[in-house]
């Protein structure tokens, strides 16, 4: 199941499986020509956080930052895998937080 918004959420079938599909992502999205690494989210190790210094766009109800993001993270909980977006860097990270707690049921 895939659930998308600012954040888009994949449920896998077990935390093995979630961790495979976060790391394919941010293994894919640090590959990518122009994408950087930024420091991850305090207290959640397995979040890989990135920035598009060039060429992205403001995020827009129709585009909801998939396309052109400025900031993204990429974690997992529990059986989840997610990835959270945002044109500010602190937003995206607290997205993340936010996002891992209700997923993780903290």
């Amino acid at each position: 199941m895939v659930v998308v918004r600012l954040t888009t959420v994949y449920q896998t079938g077990n935390g093995a499986g979630a961790a495979q599909v976060a790391e394919r992502f941010a293994t894919e999205t640090g590959a990518t020509p122009g994408i950087k690494p930024t420091a991850g989210v305090r207290g959640l190790p397995s979040a890989k956080c990135f920035i598009r210094p060039d060429g992205w766009k403001p995020i827009t109800p129709d585009s909801m930052g998939r396309d052109a993001w400025h900031f993204k993270c990429i974690a997992r909980a529990d059986r989840y895998a997610f990835i959270a977006y945002s044109d500010d860097e602190k937003d995206v990270k607290q997205q993340t937080a936010a996002q891992y707690r209700i997923l993780a049921g903290k």
